[in-house]
């Protein structure tokens, strides 16, 4: 009890510094398979009712908390927690819910969505208004597309850009859900909203996959800046250290170009592929049995190898090194994290 005591205090003057900082809201957003509909089965379910299919992603999200709980999962508990914690008048809405399919399609729709949920909450930003967006997984990718669709409205307020944006190729694949926006015009608004606040991006786990928006475009700063945190311990990661974890986050260092698993629409995925790039990493041979860990470009925001000391666990209990950092044991210790590299007083 009393070091709960202790935690929370030390999580309230975080939150307080933070606040000092300009954060006016947190967001928790889940990775790969840890979502509302991770097979996109319900999606693909022929003329279903708009409430059937909220339902079913209802049911289906609760089915997934309740067995993963805070492995490699941002449940409601863990954010009224973290809420609780921080104590201050920092606005942390519900975890953030996209479909969680393990495709670039499902990743796309999760950003719009997520663009969507920020712009309708930061309608009115002020000045120095901030946003803290922490992401496990894959969750990281609907970041790094916020941050290329972020870079299009940039160049376009410069008057550099030519030809199609990224948004608009993107939503050309995947088409728009009605729910969500009638038309790209509505989208393009709603990212100029979010340009008009800081973006303070956090990633856990996070495989190196997309591209990011460029931090300056014709010398001027864009509006984000970036953290990736990863659950290392050895100088190579090792297939032979995967029974107990020993190398840190496998899924992080095997969750890369060509791991995708859409089997119903390969066409499109390919599609979709060859709008985002070239992705960074591939797995190979060599990599199954011993490489260096994935890290994302340097360019591209500051990378913090850190050891969870969850070795010696087993595959279920760790989730392969990937499920520590949403551990609620381990919020103070992120918190701290973050606040080191973003809001030092």
């Amino acid at each position: 009890m009393e070091e709960s005591i202790f935690q929370k205090d030390k999580m309230a003057k975080l939150g307080k510094q933070m606040k000092r900082r300009g954060v006016s809201h947190i967001y928790f957003v889940h990775g790969t398979w840890a979502g509302n509909s991770p097979f996109g089965m319900i999606a693909r379910l022929p003329g279903i009712p708009l409430a059937v299919k909220h339902e079913l992603e209802r049911i289906v999200k609760e089915q997934v908390d309740e067995t993963l709980g805070d492995l490699g999962n941002y449940t409601k508990s863990y954010v009224n927690m973290f809420k609780e914690s921080i104590g201050s008048d920092i606005s942390c809405p519900p975890p953030f819910q996209w479909g969680s399919g393990n495709y670039h399609s499902a990743r796309v729709r999760g950003a719009i969505r997520l663009i969507k949920k920020l712009a309708k909450d930061i309608n009115n930003p002020s000045g120095n208004e901030r946003i803290l967006l922490m992401g496990h997984s894959h969750a990281g990718q609907l970041f790094a597309l916020l941050t290329t669709f972020l870079g299009d409205e940039e160049m376009s307020r410069l008057e550099t850009s030519e030809g199609i944006s990224t948004v608009e190729e993107l939503v050309n694949v995947v088409g728009l859900d009605k729910e969500v926006y009638k038309d790209i015009a509505q989208l393009k608004e709603d990212i100029k909203k979010i340009d008009r606040v800081y973006l303070d991006i956090v990633t856990f786990g996070t495989p190196p996959r997309y591209k990011w928006g460029k931090t300056k475009i014709k010398g001027v700063e864009t509006n984000y800046r970036l953290l990736h945190v990863i659950n290392h311990r050895y100088e190579t990661v090792s297939i032979f250290g995967l029974l107990n974890t020993r190398d840190g986050d496998y899924v992080q260092q095997w969750g890369v170009g060509g791991t995708d698993t859409d089997i119903f629409d390969k066409e499109k995925n390919s599609e979709l592929e060859k709008i985002l790039g070239e992705e960074q990493y591939y797995i190979s041979i060599k990599s199954l049995f011993g490489d260096t860990r994935h890290i994302p470009d340097r360019n591209y925001g500051k990378p913090l190898l850190i050891d969870y000391a969850d070795e010696g666990g087993d595959l279920k209990e760790t989730l392969l090194g990937h499920g520590a950092y949403t551990r609620k044991e381990k919020m103070l210790f992120n918190t701290q994290l973050i606040a080191d590299e973003f809001y030092k007083d």
